[in-house]
């Protein structure tokens, strides 16, 4: 019996780190770049999903994804994202004492204390200093922390640290924050990072799109494998959206197992904003890579 549960416990590792090679090659394999007609048929579905899905859409509140559909309108011009942002901006940016909205206007300064970011995720700290540049919220230990490029390391349960302080130093850069060539040092660094991490991170998940997503983003579109860009395109789903989970195979009762941010959940595979907004300002960025937002 107990020999039996060894070979058991052995024919299993041996098929998890099967899995993963035959998983790592498929993430690693040589291709040639998408065709740009398939990257901006992915934009168009993405953005019909946007259109489709309009009123869940304009439920949430996340400013840096609001952000992502301005940056799209801007430089893409389209009707969709225009009008949607336009909802967006009336409905809630501009509807009360706003602490993002330096995010969409940059100069325009809104009084705030460092009491008003209480409750908020460790990561927009750092947003909100760097889209401000206030220099005593520059003194904060969590903002503080966040301005060395080894945050990220003493947190390896956070799956998406690197891109969101990848995110604020891009902030920074924008609105004149901090020394310039320290953050361009970390800048680089983090996209060291993030290059390996699609290296070995074989989940086609959210993160996975948001680090292809600010590699092109951040001036690096150099590093992004073709495969890299190909998985995300492959992941868009047949609405048009992008899911947070990475289906693996569909359990009795309609559930689907998968791999998610947090390793592998239970769950239903549905297109959601949070992706959706990232992969319709990744597919913007590479079909009008010379636009001025």
């Amino acid at each position: 019996m107990k020999k039996a549960l060894i070979i058991l416990i052995l024919l299993s590792i041996l098929l998890a780190f099967g899995s993963y090679g035959l998983l790592f090659y498929q993430n690693n394999r040589k291709v040639a770049w998408p065709e740009n007609a398939k990257i901006q048929a992915s934009l168009q579905a993405a953005t019909r999903w946007m259109d489709a899905n309009r009123e869940e859409v304009l439920k949430h509140d996340n400013p840096v994804l609001w952000w992502m559909i301005q940056q799209s309108a801007l430089r893409s011009q389209d009707p969709v994202l225009t009008q949607l942002f336009d909802r967006y901006r009336e409905t809630r940016l501009e509807t009360g004492r706003n602490l993002w909205l330096p995010l969409f206007y940059p100069g325009r300064w809104v009084p705030f204390k460092a009491e008003d970011l209480t409750g908020y995720p460790y990561y927009n700290y750092q947003f909100i200093y760097a889209i401000s540049c206030d220099t005593e919220l520059a003194e904060l230990p969590l903002v503080q922390a966040q301005l060395d490029p080894d945050f990220c390391d003493r947190h390896p349960l956070r799956p998406a640290c690197v891109t969101h302080q990848l995110m604020g130093f891009r902030f920074m850069q924008q609105n004149g924050c901090g020394d310039p060539e320290a953050t361009q040092v970390a800048v680089s660094a983090l996209q060291q990072r993030i290059t390996k991490q699609l290296t070995w991170d074989i989940r086609v998940v959210d993160v996975y799109l948001q680090r292809v997503l600010m590699l092109v983003e951040s001036g690096a579109q150099s590093a992004v494998q073709p495969i890299w860009l190909q998985q995300v395109l492959d992941a868009q789903r047949p609405d048009g959206g992008w899911s947070g989970l990475d289906p693996i195979v569909t359990l009795p009762g309609g559930k689907t197992l998968g791999f998610s941010g947090q390793g592998v959940s239970v769950g239903q595979p549905n297109s959601n904003f949070h992706a959706t907004a990232q992969g319709v300002l990744l597919m913007t960025l590479l079909v009008f890579p010379e636009a001025s937002p």
